[in-house]
């Protein structure tokens, strides 16, 4: 642990607003989430399975670490903000790209005002010439006058980095940013041609997300030192471009965009943000930094709570209050998923434990799979398409058992987008059906496998749901099929 902890009524926050900050994000699949005010932990969460040390993807919380890295690279002198985007690639364009390309700059990439439209193909290219693609793509309206969100601009602020230093755009964060604010148990994807992403697949434990929000907090000062200019920091969450158009019906997209920052309808309240509200929103008038990690499709849902609650309970002075003290402990211990509620056991165990089934053609790639019904635990065993094999431990009793590996991802696979390494599981058998829980600890998902077994056959209903405060919620599914098997002799 990195930050200090310290009691909510010592730095001046009501345990009230904390209780009812906790209660709402238990409805919208909330993994983890800390609260800091004066540079100390008031208040973490850690629903079990999930843990403290979990990594997790942050998805476009990526771009603000990416726009703060930018700006060490515009401090130093190796870039500005008017740098034509093609000019550091003449390699890649034997013919003049159109109009609107040329005058796109590194500020137009920083602020999503490329000039592209929503429909545009280029917003999500992902191949090995991805950068080539990106430069000789229509630009519709010019550079400055439009806003459309594009991770693939963000993306190419680390190919800029990455053809100015030669080197990685990681291996250029590292000693600027990463070390010294001692981030050094994290993963950071990279493109199919081995650039750095920028726009998104930064993995980390949620202490680490919050360390750059309270460098910000500070502006840009960390242990005494001055990591990145304040200057930089200002322009970076300061509002840049107007978001009043945007797509999504809230004012957390309509209050306006800074360098890869996000205004807030709160004023002066900012966030890095990421995809079912991997979060790290900066108060600087509360001094506090509020993180979430969640799986909440609709994830402007979970900034309202910290609105509504957290932010009328930061005050100037709180009188501590032993029951709501208790209140809080309970509520952390009992911070949990639910588990699947049935038996342990069931006499049509032994029939099945063991035996390979072979699974119909499907969209997951998998091929085959068997169920072992062990004494303290139970265990899954997938095959999947070229080669790939995984298992998955489950717990039994109402306890999760966790799985280092399931299936792990190699290459651009059918299973890479289903299946992560670290999972945890737990099962119960619900009359003839065995249930499995499984939740994702690298990335915010949780599956419901049910193994309904007939015969020499077993029917396996698959639900990927990103709310999950039910077993099997249909209006909150995002991915679910029926797979069939059949017993090989």
């Amino acid at each position: 642990m990195y930050f200090e902890r310290a009691a909510a009524h010592e730095c001046g926050v009501e345990l009230r607003g904390i209780l009812d900050f906790m209660e709402k994000l238990e409805t919208m699949d909330n993994r983890a989430f800390m609260v800091l005010r004066h540079g100390k932990v008031v208040a973490e969460g850690y629903r079990t399975p999930f843990e403290q040390k979990n990594k997790q993807m942050i998805f476009s919380g990526t771009k603000s670490f990416a726009a703060t890295v930018i700006g060490f690279a515009v401090d130093e002198g190796l870039i500005s903000l008017e740098d034509k985007v093609i000019s550091f690639f003449p390699e890649k364009l034997t013919n003049p790209p159109c109009e609107n390309m040329q005058k796109m700059n590194i500020w137009h990439l920083l602020t999503m005002t490329t000039g592209f439209v929503p429909t545009d193909p280029i917003l999500t290219c992902d191949q090995p010439d991805w950068i080539e693609k990106f430069l000789r793509a229509y630009v519709t309206h010019e550079p400055g006058t439009y806003y459309t969100y594009c991770n693939m601009a963000t993306n190419m602020l680390s190919a800029i980095i990455e053809k100015v230093t030669g080197q990685s755009f990681e291996d250029y964060a590292k000693p600027r940013l990463l070390d010294p604010l001692g981030i050094t148990d994290y993963h950071w994807e990279r493109l199919m041609d081995g650039t750095t992403t920028a726009g998104f697949g930064l993995n980390m434990c949620i202490e680490d997300y919050a360390k750059l929000g309270q460098l910000l907090l500070q502006k840009g000062r960390w242990e005494g030192r001055q990591l990145v200019s304040e200057k930089w920091v200002e322009e970076m969450t300061g509002k840049q471009v107007d978001t009043s158009m945007d797509i999504w019906p809230t004012m957390d997209r309509k209050s306006g965009y800074g360098y890869q920052f996000w205004r807030c309808q709160i004023p002066n309240v900012y966030r890095a943000d990421g995809s079912k509200a991997q979060f790290c929103v900066v108060m600087p008038d509360q001094d506090a930094v509020v993180v979430t990690f969640c799986s909440h499709q609709n994830l402007y849902d979970v900034l309202v709570p910290m609105w509504d609650h957290l932010i009328p309970a930061m005050k100037d002075h709180v009188e501590r209050d032993p029951e709501l003290e208790r209140l809080y402990e309970e509520k952390k211990a009992a911070y949990s998923f639910p588990v699947v509620e049935g038996a342990a056991d069931s006499k049509r165990s032994a029939t099945y434990s063991g035996k390979q089934y072979c699974i119909a053609d499907n969209r997951f790639g998998i091929t085959g799979f068997s169920l072992d019904f062990g004494e303290d635990k139970n265990v899954i065993r997938l095959q999947c398409g070229e080669g790939h094999k995984g298992c998955a431990n489950v717990g039994k009793n109402g306890a999760w058992a966790r799985s280092d590996k399931f299936i792990e991802p190699v290459g651009h696979i059918t299973i890479r987008a289903m299946f992560t390494k670290e999972v945890s599981a737990t099962g119960a058998w619900v009359g003839d059906q065995y249930v499995v829980r499984m939740i994702y600890l690298t990335s915010p998902y949780e599956d419901v496998w049910t193994f309904d077994f007939v015969g020499n056959a077993v029917k396996i209903h698959f639900c990927r749901t990103t709310l999950a405060p039910g077993i099997v919620a249909k209006d909150r599914t995002t991915t679910e099929a029926d797979l069939i098997g059949y017993y090989v002799l």
